[in-house]
C-alpha cells in the first residue's frame, strides 16, 4: 500500500499533464484582444478539510488579464510559484521559491509549446546555478500535445539512485478534448493512467496501473458544485484514506477574447493534481 509520500510523488507525475492541456490552449490566443472586458469567476483560496485560517492550502492572484501570476502555499504564504507571460499571453516562465528559485522555461513555435527548460537560480528567471530537466513536445492533427519527451538526471523511483535518463509520456484524448490516458514510462515505475470525468468536466476517477507487480491503484473525487462551480472535492484513495478541499471564488474582469484561455487556466488548476498547477517539469516526479 501506498503512502502519503509515495503518494505525493504520483501526483508530481500528473503535473505534465495540467501543463500541457493549460499550455496548448493557451497558445492559441492572437495577438490583439478587444478592449470590452467580461466578469469571471476565478479561485480564490483553497482550505483543506474545512474553511479556516489555520486550513489555509493556497492563495491565488492575478494579473490584468485574468492569468494567476502567484500561487501562494498556506497560510503563510513563504512558499510560492510566479508566473510570467509574453505579449500573447502565452506562460514563458513559472518559478517556484523555497530557498533558491526552481525557474521553468517554456518556447514556443507558431502558437505550440515545443520546449520546455527547468534550472535553479537565486532570483526568479535569474542567473543558472544548477541544470533542471528538458522537455520537448509533438502534436496530433487536432492541435493536443500527443508526446512530451523528458530527459535529465532523474531518482528511480524503485532504487533512488539519480542518473542522466530520458522517456516519453504519451497522451490520448476524449471527444471532448479531455486526456483519457496517459502512459508514463518513468525510471522505476512504468505506468499507465486512465482518466475519468464528471458532466462539468472535472476529474471524478483516476486508475493508475504500474508495470512492475501489476499493481493497480484507483483515486476516485466526489466533486460538490454550487452555481455550477466546484466548491467542494473529497478525494479517496483505494486503501480508504481521504482529503477535502474546499474551494473559494471572486469575480474579476478580463478581456472578452481571454475569457476561454482564463477558464481553461482555471480548469487545469482544478484538475490533474490539483495543488500543483503547472509548477514544473524539473520535479523528478514529473
Amino acid at each position: 500500500m501506498q503512502n502519503t509520500k509515495t503518494r505525493g510523488l504520483l501526483r508530481l507525475a500528473c503535473m505534465i499533464l495540467a501543463a500541457a492541456v493549460v499550455f496548448s490552449m493557451s497558445a492559441q490566443i492572437g495577438k490583439t484582444y478587444a478592449a470590452s472586458k467580461k466578469s469571471v469567476y476565478v479561485l480564490s483560496k483553497v482550505y483543506y478539510d474545512k474553511k479556516a485560517k489555520a486550513n489555509l492550502s493556497e492563495q491565488y492572484s492575478y494579473n490584468s488579464k485574468g492569468l494567476v501570476k502567484k500561487l501562494a502555499y498556506g497560510k503563510s504564504g513563504q512558499i510560492y510559484w510566479k508566473y510570467k507571460y509574453d505579449k500573447k499571453n502565452q506562460l514563458v516562465l513559472s518559478g517556484r521559491f523555497v530557498n533558491d528559485w526552481m525557474n521553468n522555461k517554456f518556447t514556443y513555435k507558431k502558437g505550440k509549446l515545443v520546449k520546455f527548460t527547468g534550472y535553479y537560480s537565486e532570483k526568479f528567471g535569474g542567473k543558472k546555478k544548477l541544470a533542471g530537466n528538458k522537455a520537448s513536445f509533438k502534436y496530433n492533427s487536432k492541435k493536443q500535445i500527443k508526446s512530451a519527451k523528458v530527459s535529465g538526471k532523474l531518482p528511480n523511483f524503485e532504487t533512488g539512485e539519480t542518473k542522466q535518463s530520458t522517456f516519453t509520456i504519451k497522451y490520448s484524448y476524449d471527444k471532448k478534448g479531455h486526456v483519457k490516458k496517459k502512459y508514463h514510462p518513468y525510471p522505476g515505475d512504468i505506468t499507465t493512467h486512465y482518466y475519468t470525468y464528471d458532466k462539468k468536466g472535472n476529474l471524478i476517477k483516476d486508475v493508475t496501473k504500474h508495470k512492475e507487480g501489476n499493481l493497480v491503484e484507483e483515486v476516485t473525487y466526489e466533486c460538490t458544485y454550487k452555481n455550477g462551480r466546484l466548491v467542494k472535492r473529497t478525494e479517496t484513495w483505494g486503501d480508504g484514506e481521504s482529503t477535502t478541499q474546499i474551494f473559494t471564488y471572486k469575480k474579476i474582469k478580463v478581456p472578452k477574447k481571454l475569457v476561454k484561455t482564463v477558464k481553461a487556466q482555471q480548469w487545469s488548476f482544478l484538475n490533474f493534481d490539483l495543488n500543483n498547477y503547472m509548477p514544473g517539469f524539473s520535479y523528478g516526479g514529473m
